[in-house]
């Protein structure tokens, strides 16, 4: 978990930088440095300090959902029959829009 909030933080950093670096001489000019440092600053601060508990959520989200799959496919094996239908249907909804 450590280690992929490093890289996300090294990814985002490095891609604010290159997109800074590219902006014409006139928006230095006229943007303080500080606040272009602030800016950045709370950008990966903010990836730091939210993006673990985030990714920590999902897995708590995918993993109880699919524990509620299993439990109600060894409670009622009649469930299984229906998947294969319910898979067709949720593609076609989420992808053939």
């Amino acid at each position: 978990m450590a280690d992929g909030g490093v890289r996300a933080s090294c990814l985002l950093f490095c891609r604010l930088l290159t997109a800074f670096l590219h902006n014409p001489m006139q928006f230095f000019d006229t943007t303080p440095r500080g606040r272009i440092l602030n800016r950045v600053s709370e950008d990966v601060g903010g990836v730091d300090r939210v993006m673990p508990f985030t990714i920590r959520s999902m897995i708590n989200c995918v993993l109880a959902g699919l524990a509620s799959l299993f439990v109600v496919a060894f409670v009622t094996p009649w469930f299984l029959v229906s998947l294969p239908a319910l898979a067709v249907i949720y593609y076609y909804i989420q992808v053939k829009r």
